[in-house]
């Protein structure tokens, strides 16, 4: 997994992007690429995590149908820890995923659990 703006502390991830708000310029704190998921699969994203702002996750690329999908997802953040789960029912599950976690807004923050998992 690559990091940018963000530091690792075994499964715990810091993050911080004080970058213009306006500017439409979004962060990536965490980026995986190319991972290998099943074919007719539902998935699950799933993270533990507290901070200020908004950040967003996707996970996109193509689909077994060959359509391109793009399942972003922005999340608000509090001060206390938060559970958040996306589903991701398998018409819309790339098969080579990617997943970025980025800001949407000013934030910080910490994320752990973080987990990509197949719904059986």
């Amino acid at each position: 997994m690559k990091l940018t703006n963000a530091n690792r502390d075994g499964t715990l991830f810091t993050f911080e992007d004080n970058s213009n708000p306006n500017s439409n310029v979004y962060t990536d704190f965490l980026v995986q690429n190319n991972i290998p998921l099943k074919r007719n699969t539902a998935y699950q994203l799933s993270f533990s995590v507290r901070g200020t702002g908004t950040i967003v996750t996707y996970v996109y690329g193509n689909s077994s149908s060959g359509k391109y999908v793009d399942n972003g997802h922005w999340w608000g953040l509090t001060n206390q820890w938060q559970e958040f789960q996306q589903y991701l029912p398998p018409e819309s599950v790339p098969l080579n995923a990617n997943f970025n976690f980025r800001s949407a807004t000013n934030c910080s923050g910490e994320v752990t659990n973080l987990k990509l998992t197949p719904v059986e």
